[in-house]
């Protein structure tokens, strides 16, 4: 893989960020006016941000773990299960979290329904 692959994946990657972080920047009532393509891009990029998130915790968590409770340095920590951990969780945040959040909103609404 040479320097003008690397580069156009790279550019690729920001401008989706930037594309995504324009779409979560909108308001509520902005979000409702957003064109079927805007709302596909709009649930993957929170997608994509969430299961960035729980990956690079859990990652840290270990590394918590492994200084403070058996007591290790930086130098002995095991970095490259913590990286690995990190990757997994990521790539299983990818295919789980949507399910995981159609299941708890419609348990929600029917919670706010039967309240109502």
């Amino acid at each position: 893989m040479g320097i003008p692959e690397i580069l156009t994946i790279v550019t690729a990657i920001i401008g989706a960020f930037v594309n995504g972080k324009a779409l979560l920047s909108k308001s509520e009532l902005e979000q409702v006016f957003l064109t079927h393509e805007q709302k596909i891009k709009f649930y993957y990029t929170k997608l994509f941000g969430l299961s960035t998130l729980i990956g690079l915790l859990v990652g840290d968590l270990y590394i918590l773990w492994d200084l403070t409770i058996n007591k290790k340095t930086a130098a002995t920590a095991n970095w490259n299960f913590a990286i690995a951990l990190s990757f997994v969780i990521f790539i299983c945040g990818l295919f789980t979290l949507g399910a995981i959040e159609k299941i708890i909103r419609i348990f929600l609404s029917n919670i706010i329904i039967n309240i109502k």
